[in-house]
């Protein structure tokens, strides 16, 4: 098969066994999606892989010093964007240090500007202003794309008199996240 992943969903009867059975565990919500598994894209799954990889790199790199939180887990917190970042990682060690992480994997640029877009919007709507707002890491396919972001965020960011101190937006490749 190409050289991927084994791929998997669970039928409507592992669904009920799963909700029967952590219920105590698992809000409500984290269940509702599953229902849509079925039907879900071959770009929707390769994007749930490399969130999935990246839980494991930051967990492996960063133990207990950061808590990371999935989409899944974030619907109840109002304080986060919309749509919800791939990725919320929470600095234990260090107050005010935290980061949404989203990783974009659709080759057009749209996407890109339009979530830089958002987290601005988002920044200035919630009134983040004497708080630090958390770091925003777009991870982009390639590097082509990354400097054209890079390029986007610093004319963006300066159309709308923002600082780097205010609201920080980086893009990288997978390969290179460091925090």
């Amino acid at each position: 098969m190409s050289g991927r992943y084994a791929e998997y969903c669970l039928d409507l009867e592992g669904m009920r066994f799963i909700r029967e059975y952590m219920s105590e565990n698992w809000p409500e919500e984290l269940f509702k999606p599953m229902y849509k598994d079925r039907t879900c894209t071959d770009q929707f799954v390769q994007k749930c892989l490399l969130i999935f990889g990246m839980y494991q790199k930051l967990n492996e790199q960063y133990g207990s010093t950061v808590s990371i939180f999935t989409a899944s887990e974030l619907r109840k917190r109002e304080d986060c964007p919309r749509p919800l970042p791939s990725l919320y990682v929470d600095s234990t060690e260090y107050e005010n240090t935290d980061w949404f992480m989203e990783i974009l994997t659709d080759p057009l640029f749209f996407y890109i500007k339009k979530r830089v877009q958002q987290y601005v919007a988002h920044y200035q709507e919630y009134g983040w202003e004497g708080s630090t707002y958390p770091t925003v890491i777009l991870i982009v396919l390639n590097e082509k794309l990354r400097k054209k972001a890079e390029r986007y965020i610093r004319r963006y960011l300066e159309d709308n008199f923002l600082d780097v101190d205010e609201v920080s937006i980086t893009a990288t490749l997978v390969e290179n996240i460091t925090l």
